[in-house]
């Protein structure tokens, strides 16, 4: 999914207080890139050579957040909040790896 300018993320948060007590710090993406040259030395002599892209934004709010969804469905499970961020920059296509870290 894209917005205005990068990636949108729907979110799933389990074992939530309403809105109001939500705090969410920090989301740190990690991207594991592999090129085509490869090592010419070391441990990893002979194979791709990599780079490790670290992302920090912080603080970073979702920017539609459902407070409570479960009084407008009955079969929602309680303690469940879905909400949505939009904005997460694009990675590199090349990225065989990425991991997203939200606190």
């Amino acid at each position: 999914m894209q917005s205005d300018g990068g990636l949108r993320w729907d979110v799933l948060i389990y074992g939530a207080a309403s809105k109001k007590q939500l705090t969410l710090k920090n989301m740190e993406i990690e991207a594991w890139v592999e090129f085509d040259a490869r090592e010419t030395r070391g441990k990893r002599k002979g194979k791709h050579r990599r780079a490790v892209y670290t992302i920090n934004m912080s603080p970073f709010n979702p920017y539609v957040l459902v407070d409570k969804p479960w009084e407008l469905l009955p079969e929602w499970p309680a303690g469940v909040m879905v909400g949505y961020y939009v904005g997460l920059p694009f990675l590199d296509s090349r990225a065989s790896f990425v991991d997203m870290r939200l606190t």
